[in-house]
């Protein structure tokens, strides 16, 4: 059996398919609801691809710019809001970090979570024990169930912990920095974290 090829529609057969189409919807509310569900999600993601596109432009601009050596600063961006945290040499470094950010294109908002360094020149065995600090206190988020880890960034300076990104509510907040507070040698935590 063949079928007849059809070149063009005539306009009466699409415009009833159409109408047809739109009662079908407006009398199926699952229907609709499905497809709301669906935009929201290709809205969601476009907004992700957007922000963390943003979160790539600001951390090439702070690496570029001579003034900033970004390469310490850690950049988080929720809707086109970008968060800066992690430690500096200067009040100066972290005015010019949050001014460079700023000049992204796309972004909104900038918020300057950047510390001071504790003093210049650490030794190695401060490093180490920074970077041990940072280890313990990302494994202990990393263990408890009740938090998205992933979501949170933590930098470590003379024993001062610094955590930031986002999480989903208030309790997620508390519990991370009282994670980070029992980890051994951290003297104090600087909780920058945001809902998200």
């Amino acid at each position: 059996m063949s079928y007849p090829i059809i070149r063009q529609a005539k306009p009466w057969i699409v415009v009833s398919t159409l109408l047809l189409s739109g009662t079908a919807l407006a009398q199926n509310p699952t229907l609709l609801q499905v497809e709301n569900k669906v935009e929201m999600a290709v809205q969601g993601a476009g907004a992700y691809a957007d922000d963390a596109a943003i979160t790539a432009k600001v951390k090439a601009a702070l690496v570029a710019d001579k003034a900033v050596k970004g390469t310490g600063i850690s950049v988080e961006t929720k809707e086109n809001v970008v968060q800066l945290s992690g430690f500096v040499d200067s009040q100066k470094q972290a005015w010019r970090a949050a001014e460079v950010a700023a000049r992204v294109e796309g972004v909104q908002a900038v918020k300057n979570d950047l510390h001071l360094k504790a003093k210049k020149g650490q030794s190695a065995g401060e490093y180490l024990s920074d970077a041990a600090i940072t280890s313990k206190v990302k494994a202990g988020l990393l263990a408890d169930q009740g938090l998205k880890s992933t979501a949170i960034s933590v930098k470590t300076d003379n024993g001062r912990v610094q955590l930031s990104g986002f999480a989903a509510n208030e309790g997620q907040i508390r519990r991370a920095e009282t994670v980070a507070k029992g980890v051994r040698d951290v003297k104090a935590v600087q909780n920058d974290l945001l809902l998200k």
